[in-house]
């Protein structure tokens, strides 16, 4: 999404603002399908990571042959330029029509130029609501762990092993402090009970 893109005049929070791109993808997909359309996924949502144009599904119904694309923007308003660029990919493809859809909003220069153009539709947050109806929330993934830069793995390296140096010198010292006092214990001359040691005698 462009930084300089138009943020949205009320941001969603909802499950289906939290469900990932190719879940929002599959939820459209299903929609036109229980509509009786034949659905072909071409984008993320498909689990093959292939493209088609910038196309996320096809849709085909007796003689219509339309293209979808998803934008499943919460934060940030859908501007013009997908609106122009969906048209190119409608002549490309030869469909007869197009629907570009946002979990969001479109920008005023948006809706003008779909509105100059015949078979586009737009479709914004609260109308693509109102055609899948609720969901349930998405369940929570655990967090991806980002790889650890070189430098820092480095230093990290160097940390653990000097930890681990420590602890071996720690042990070592230990283990010769138990051994000497074993010899020292062995070496002392054994005292039994009721012996008696009579100290030698200096003749005169």
């Amino acid at each position: 999404m462009n930084r300089y893109a138009k943020r949205v005049r009320e941001r969603w929070d909802d499950a289906l603002s939290r469900v990932g791109w190719e879940e929002f993808e599959r939820r459209i997909g299903e929609y036109y399908a229980s509509q009786g359309y034949r659905v072909e996924h071409t984008g993320t949502g498909s689990g093959f990571g292939k493209t088609d144009g910038g196309v996320e599904l096809k849709l085909f119904k007796d003689t219509a042959y339309i293209v979808v694309q998803c934008k499943h923007w919460n934060a940030q308003q859908v501007p013009h330029n997908p609106v122009h660029e969906l048209i190119g990919v409608m002549h490309t493809q030869g469909a007869n029509g197009a629907i570009l859809v946002t979990s969001g909003e479109f920008t005023r220069a948006a809706l003008d130029s779909a509105a100059r153009f015949p078979g586009i539709t737009l479709i914004d947050g609260p109308t693509i609501r109102g055609m899948i109806g609720p969901i349930e929330e998405p369940l929570l993934q655990p967090p991806v762990l980002a790889p650890m830069p070189y430098r820092e793995l480095a230093s990290y390296s160097r940390r653990r092993d000097a930890v681990l140096f420590g602890v071996a010198i720690v042990a070592t010292v230990a283990s010769l402090l138990v051994y000497t006092h074993l010899i020292r214990t062995a070496t002392l001359p054994s005292t039994k009970k009721g012996s008696h040691v009579t100290a030698p005698v200096v003749a005169p």
